[in-house]
């Protein structure tokens, strides 16, 4: 915009002009910006995707940094990764003018649990299992896209009325012993999935609760 101030003298009734050199504005939609203090979380080997804006500065002015990580992104659109659990500070800087830190969260996605034909335990048909090809760990209630990789387990099989037998597995799908040991279910037989380790999207190794099944 540009334009010009007028004044009139009140004694002589003399009208002076002062012009206003040209300047430049940018208009912003108004904007609210809600924070939970107390969920303000990264979680370690997934994207964050992180929305930043600041009032009277355009998206393409910001500049962001972190303390403990690393985010890419513009356009307001950001995307954050960590590696390391504790807490990390985002920073904002629009036009010169830096914003007090934005404090987040670091945690590790929570652990999955183990499953096999989408069930974590419980009763099960006999032909049901036997058509089941080994265990999986799936992730309830977390909002991203991460997936966990089963390694390894104990398969402890007890059948009914005789001895029970205690098989090492590697993998999520049934080996050799295991596969056999399912392919003999029948009402009445036990089966103990143990010492179930995962491998997560962060890199971490766990061991995950362990499930039983009964045979119908």
């Amino acid at each position: 915009l540009k334009g010009t101030v007028s004044v009139k003298n009140d004694r002589t009734g003399k009208v002076s002009s002062y012009p206003i050199p040209e300047m430049k504005y940018t208009v912003a939609a108004p904007f609210a910006t809600v924070s939970p203090t107390k969920m303000n979380v990264f979680y370690i080997g997934v994207d964050n995707p992180v929305e930043i804006s600041a009032a009277g500065a355009s998206a393409n002015d910001l500049k962001v940094s972190m303390t403990a990580g690393t985010i890419s992104g513009s356009g307001g659109k950001y995307s954050v990764r960590v590696t390391q659990q504790g807490t990390t500070n985002v920073n904002v800087n629009a036009k010169g003018k830096a914003f007090p830190p934005f404090p987040f969260r670091v945690k590790m996605i929570p652990d999955p649990q183990a499953e096999v034909g989408g069930k974590p335990g419980g009763r099960m048909p006999a032909a049901q299992f036997k058509a089941q090809n080994g265990v999986i760990a799936a992730l309830k209630n977390f909002d991203f896209d991460a997936r966990f990789q089963v390694i390894s387990y104990q398969l402890f099989y007890q059948p009914k009325m005789a001895d029970p037998a205690i098989i090492p597995n590697n993998g999520p799908t049934f080996g050799g012993a295991a596969q056999q040991a399912v392919s003999k279910a029948k009402p009445g037989d036990v089966y103990y999935f143990e010492e179930i380790r995962v491998q997560g999207p962060d890199g971490s190794n766990r061991k995950i609760p362990g499930i039983a099944f009964k045979i119908d």
